[in-house]
Parts: structure tokens; sequence; C-alpha cells
């Protein structure tokens, strides 16, 4: 993961929201809270992602990171200073220099400061040669990029970004996972919402997923490495020291992703059609309903999900070893 080294975070507990009424009940009393939250901590350094449909709570959820709305119930705690740029943000009249300096002029920055990190900051999101121009002349990226360089001249901890590709064309999705990178290369957190999956798994160092103001688990492995080569039909992704065989596709790939249902363990080296084949070290087990959670390692930390019988049958324990089998086309490359 991205890490600036900080120890601010975000830390939920209990943390209910609603925009009917305080208690959380509609008309008919039944419960009309947006969110529902008992547990949520996200760490500093990296990306972390809010996934999940329109209409689920993503953009409450930021703006009570924000500390713009405050919870009906619960807790949230943040050592950080964090700023959210809009899905469609709000720009002020005038020119893009007057809109970058904004939060620096209302905070009494001394003039000579503010010029030289306004402009500094105008460069580094390539507006530098528009800083005169009326924001009402702007285009949609143009006036995003300006949102983006009014919150980062501030220097937050935490930037949040509220469905950073929902203006964006397509075919430049890439420009903003670029522009994304660069902040979190720069030591800034970055909280993003989005309903774009491959988007999520691309940019994520870790996922928060939402259905209708719940967190919903996800069944899942993200994996952060790089393809290292190609052989036969195969790409080869390398993480931790560890390589996978993954379907051969072009392109350049930061995520590999696989189902936690789609590895089979065994305490014996078998034949089998599957391609990776890792000699894993059990570290931990979890207990989820009639299912157990097995956490591995083979280079890399995974988790894979099977029945609470067959856990038993195989004497699954802490620090035991098995082979954990996958196949290639079961991975997807992001």
């Amino acid at each position: 993961m991205r890490d600036n080294g900080r120890r601010f975070g975000v830390s939920i507990r209990n943390l209910k929201f609603s925009y009917e009424l305080p208690a959380g009940k509609n008309k008919r009393g039944v419960s009309s809270y947006v969110l529902d939250l008992e547990e949520l901590d996200i760490h500093s350094g990296g990306c972390h992602v809010i996934l999940g449909p329109n209409g689920c709570g993503k953009t409450t959820l930021l703006k009570l990171i924000a500390g713009l709305i405050t919870p009906t119930e619960g807790h949230l705690e943040m050592n950080a200073k964090a700023v959210l740029v809009h899905q469609r943000p709000y720009l002020l009249s005038g020119t893009v220099y007057h809109n970058v300096s904004y939060g620096l002029r209302i905070r009494k920055t001394a003039k000579h400061e503010i010029e030289q990190r306004v402009l500094s900051e105008l460069e580094n999101w390539g507006l530098l040669h528009l800083k005169d121009r009326s924001t009402a002349k702007l285009s949609g990226g143009e006036k995003q990029r300006t949102a983006i360089a009014r919150a980062m001249v501030i220097r937050p901890d935490i930037l949040l970004l509220d469905e950073p590709t929902a203006s964006v064309d397509p075919d430049n999705i890439s420009q903003m996972e670029e522009l994304i990178n660069r902040i979190l290369t720069g030591g800034t957190t970055v909280i993003l919402s989005t309903h774009h999956l491959d988007f999520a798994y691309r940019m994520a160092d870790s996922i928060f997923r939402l259905r209708r103001g719940r967190p919903v688990q996800a069944h899942e492995n993200i994996l952060t490495g790089q393809v290292t080569g190609r052989e036969e039909f195969f790409n080869i992704f390398e993480t931790e020291g560890t390589k996978l065989f993954c379907p051969g596709r072009d392109g350049h790939f930061r995520r590999a992703v696989f189902s936690e249902n789609d590895v089979i363990l065994s305490k014996e080296l078998v034949k089998s059609s599957a391609r990776n084949v890792l000699a894993a070290s059990v570290e931990e087990l979890i207990p989820d309903g009639s299912e157990v959670i097995v956490r591995l390692r083979a280079g890399f930390s995974f988790k894979v999900r099977i029945s609470g019988a067959s856990a038993r049958e195989l004497d699954i324990r802490p620090g035991c070893r098995l082979y954990a089998m996958l196949k290639s086309s079961s991975i997807g490359l992001y």
C-alpha cells in the first residue's frame, strides 16, 4: 500500500444517519437511515474506495467524513484535515486563480505565500495557462481539475473525491487515474466513491462496499503488483515475490483479483488443471456461519472460503501447511 507514514485515519462506530427525522424514522415509524454502519476503520495512506450503486449512501458517508453533516447517532473520529471535491464541483464566479486561492485567502495566508502556492498548484494540474480564464468558460475536465487544485492548495491530509469519473469521458478516465496517483505519491490519503468496479480495482488499496446504506461483505482477494512477463498464453503477475499465472491480455495492470470461492485447498499435492499451485501456511480461521474463512500466506496473504465440514475434514488449523490451487482463468487483471 502507498503510505505516507502519518498516523491519522477515520474511525466509525455504530454510526447512523438520516435525512428524515432525528430518530431515523419516517412517518410510518419505519427506520429510514441512509447509513447504518456498525464499524469502519480507514487507515492513513493509500487510496480507499467506497463502492456501490447510486443511492447507496456513498456521498453521505463522504460528507460525514468531511464534517459537512453530523451523524444522527454514533461516533466518527478523525485526526486529520479532510477536503471534499463534489461530483459536480461548485466553482465561484471569477477566474481560475481566484477559485484556487480562495481557501488560502479565507485562512488569511500571507499574500506572497498565496501566490507561490497557487501558481505551484496550477502548474501541478496543468492549469497555469488558464489562471486568468473565467470558470464559466472551462470544460468539464478543467472544472474538475480546478476543484482538485483548490482542495490540494490547502494541503489536506485526506482528499475526498465523490464519483471522480462520473463526468469524465471514458477515453479520459486514465488521465483521472494518473491525477489521483500523483496525489497519492505526494503523501495525501485519498478516499473516493465510485460505482465502477474496474476503476475501483485499479485504484484501491482497500475497498468498502455499501448497499442501501449498509456494508456488504466482499468475498474476494485484491492483490497489488505488476505483470513481469509472459509465458505461452499467460501473463505472469508478481505480488510480494510470488508469481501467478493469469489470462494473457495486453495492458498495464496493477491489480489481480480472485474470489475466495475459487481456490481449492488440499493437504497433499494433487494433479489438477489449475495453473497456480501455491504452498501456503494457515494464518487464521474465521468462522462465518456454516462456512469458514481461511487466511493463508504464500508469499502474499489471501483468503479462501470453504464449508465448516471441509475445514474439519482437512483438519485445518493455524500453522498447518496446505496446497492452494487456482485456475488462471479465475484471476482478473486490472
